[in-house]
């Protein structure tokens, strides 16, 4: 193996970063589609420790969604008698961003920083609206702000897994929701 491609690999080996602890409420789905509440306590941009009384089986595919960070698809490779852990394998791109994000959620408090938005977010008055996917589908969702770049919903759905494929035309898919 060239010394070239051997820099590579390992560089790639050691792209997972430190844990960071963490407090997230999300929601997981199993391979049989049946989802789930869930505590992330646990993450790095390699791994993910998950507090939930639900055992899914070593090698099993998990989906989970974050409020905060986002959508997130990874193995089952370890079990706990409080949860399990998944290990991902990230794109450069969502690497970045996501070390990023938890460097962010494990320094915010210490450092007192303030969320950093590009634009001044607004809490309407009015907060229920309808949001109609593609399919004709309506779903009833809460405005939780709104700003110059868009606004932050929320909605149940019977499969949020599924809701990023039938969204809106003029709305885009980010961590914190539909804007």
């Amino acid at each position: 193996m060239s010394s070239e491609l051997r820099t590579k690999q390992n560089a790639s080996e050691t792209r997972v970063s430190n844990s960071v602890q963490v407090d997230l409420d999300g929601r997981f789905m199993l391979p049989s589609g049946e989802e789930y509440p869930c505590k992330i306590v646990e993450m790095s941009t390699g791994r993910i420790l998950f507090s939930t009384p639900v055992k899914p089986d070593l090698g099993d595919k998990i989906i989970v969604y974050l409020k905060e960070l986002g959508g997130f698809e990874g193995f089952v490779e370890r079990l706990s008698p409080t949860g399990f852990a998944i290990g991902m394998k990230l794109s450069e791109t969502k690497h970045k961003k996501l070390d990023e994000q938890l460097m962010w959620l494990a320094n915010h408090d210490a450092l007192d920083i303030d969320e950093r938005r590009r634009h001044l977010r607004i809490v309407p008055l009015l907060r229920l609206t309808t949001v109609r996917l593609r399919n004709g589908k309506e779903h009833i969702a809460k405005i939780n702000d709104i700003s110059r770049s868009g606004v932050n919903v929320e909605a149940n759905v019977e499969s949020w897994s599924r809701l990023s494929e039938q969204r809106p035309a003029e709305f885009k898919w980010i961590p914190a929701g539909l804007c």
